[in-house]
């Protein structure tokens, strides 16, 4: 298995358990051409039209996009995880930065998951106040599947343009994880049997592109050429230094 140095630390172009495909995320698939590293030093995450057959639980499956994943081999612990990042743009997105168990699924924190539209804009709108926050979200699962269990998703203000390089945070302490969006606080969990779940066994980093569930199949054709997910920077400072 290719391992890639980057940002001090050895990560694999691949999911965790090097799982190609799922079915319940049948639009995308993830392989190992959509994971560049830039002469700057820049972690590039393509999604790009290159359909594959596959079969899951005795059913067929054709996944149109491939898209580019990137695992941590190392398995952390407590501290803060920050990363600079631009979302890619074009229709039906679904880029994220996220921490599963090194074990089991879950424990999961979504740092954020953001999801482009039709339109290639991530801005979700509201009656009350047109534009103001973005389809860019945290959230997080506790227990193990299949018995898991979600916190819910929750879309934030604090998202400058999209496209442009924006900080995620992901503080982890004893008693809690806290989030943030460009070093402003937007979300903490708190919650015991998650934090037991996420210090006994550790935590993986995942960064990826991707291409959401609810995607209109008829964009996902010859052509669709989105721009890469570009990640700048990944810093984790152990807990207590």
């Amino acid at each position: 298995m290719k391992t890639i140095n980057w940002c001090g630390h050895a990560w694999k172009p691949r999911r965790m358990n090097d799982q190609e495909f799922q079915g319940n995320q049948q639009h995308q698939w993830f392989g190992e051409d959509c994971v560049h590293v830039l002469q700057d030093g820049t972690l590039a995450l393509d999604a790009r039209y290159n359909p594959k057959q596959f079969t899951e639980a005795g059913k067929q499956y054709t996944a149109h996009i491939e898209c580019g994943c990137f695992t941590s081999k190392e398995t952390f612990f407590q501290g803060k995880f920050e990363i600079c990042c631009a979302l890619p743009e074009g229709k039906w997105l679904w880029p994220a930065f996220w921490l599963t168990g090194a074990k089991t699924w879950p424990p999961e924190i979504d740092v954020f998951e953001g999801y482009s539209n039709a339109k290639k804009s991530y801005r979700a709108f509201q009656w009350s106040r047109p534009c103001t926050k973005f389809a860019v979200k945290t959230n997080a699962w506790k227990n193990v599947y299949p018995d898991h269990k979600q916190f819910g998703a929750q879309q934030h203000k604090a998202m400058k343009d999209p496209f442009k390089f924006n900080y995620f945070t992901c503080d982890w302490r004893p008693d809690r994880v806290d989030l943030y969006f460009n070093s402003k606080l937007v979300r903490t969990f708190d919650d015991s049997k998650l934090l037991d779940q996420m210090n006994e066994q550790g935590m993986r980093v995942i960064l990826n592109n991707g291409c959401a569930d609810d995607a209109d199949v008829k964009d996902l054709a010859p052509g669709y050429e989105p721009s890469a997910f570009l990640v700048k920077s990944f810093v984790y400072v152990p807990y207590g230094r």
